[in-house]
């Protein structure tokens, strides 16, 4: 499929996750899929872009996209459910830092690959990690000790630790986005994949999640420390981002934060965003208009 079929494609689409703006960008090395979907603010990547068509259905309730790009059937398929809950229910109720650090592998393969119709068992077995005293002190064991490049399940234990909003995860989110990013070196990515940079700019973008989900004064202040100060502009626009969602995008916000932050990043604040059962339609109009008001 040529980049123009593509970009017809995706044209006016956003962000099935954030909301945000999507970009096509071409892989470095040949093959039937050469094209990949990237979001500029989440940095979610569908690498073949039947996968982003998959996403934005499923985000609209199966609201008909077009029948430009083949669809896969949506037929269910007869599958066991998830065993994340039992895992969960079966620690003990004050499990030590070492039994956590133990089972948080396998509860986190459970999480990943766990279907739509099995999410509320996810979020029982969350609810059931939360209340375990030692989990926060696990999860940052377990975070230490992987290799810096094992971006996969770090960036799957950040996640996991954002959802169980607890204030004792401040310091390991925290660290995690005030270390220096690495160098650019554009000049080694010569087959177009993520660098490191981008990588670390991921789990970055995660903890900053995480650290939104809390909403408490003392983080919101840091929220708008990093929007303001943070080496790295996507970094800035996904606190934005975490900022006006848990403030539920009104207008008091959006003030506050026009009038302290730089000109450059004013066209983020006030974004469309689709939520869950939005007409696809409509919010294809509300994002024609943000386009045509920041020259996008």
């Amino acid at each position: 499929m040529k980049k123009k079929e593509v970009k017809n494609l995706t044209k006016q689409r956003s962000c099935p996750r954030c909301g945000g703006l999507i970009s096509i960008n071409k892989k470095g090395f040949c093959c039937c899929k050469k094209y990949f979907i990237r979001c500029n603010v989440c940095f979610a990547t569908w690498e073949d872009p039947l996968l982003f068509f998959s996403a934005l259905r499923a985000q609209s309730e199966g609201v008909e996209i077009g029948n430009s790009w083949p669809i896969p059937s949506s037929q269910p398929i007869s599958l066991p459910s998830s065993k994340v809950l039992d895992l969960v229910k079966n620690l003990p109720k004050e499990s030590s830092i070492k039994d956590l650090v133990g089972s948080l592998e396998t509860i986190l393969t459970e999480i990943k690959y766990v279907r739509r119709k099995d999410m509320p068992l996810v979020y029982e077995a969350i609810n059931l990690l939360k209340a375990q005293p030692n989990i926060i002190e696990a999860i940052t064991e377990k975070y230490r000790s992987l290799s810096i490049n094992n971006y996969k399940e770090r960036r799957q234990l950040i996640s996991l630790t954002g959802e169980l909003k607890k204030l004792e995860a401040m310091p390991l989110l925290h660290s995690i986005v005030d270390a220096r990013l690495p160098s650019e070196d554009k000049s080694k990515n010569k087959d177009h994949r993520l660098t490191p940079r981008q990588r670390e700019e991921i789990i970055q973008a995660k903890a900053i999640e995480g650290i939104g989900y809390l909403q408490n004064e003392i983080e919101n202040k840091y929220l708008i420390e990093i929007m303001e100060n943070h080496e790295s502009d996507h970094i800035r626009i996904t606190a934005i981002d975490s900022y006006m969602w848990n403030h539920e995008d009104n207008e008091e916000t959006v003030q506050i934060l026009n009038n302290i932050l730089p000109e450059k990043f004013l066209k983020y604040v006030k974004r469309p965003r689709f939520y869950h059962g939005m007409n696809v339609q409509d919010f294809n109009s509300e994002l024609l208009k943000w386009l045509e008001k920041w020259g996008e």
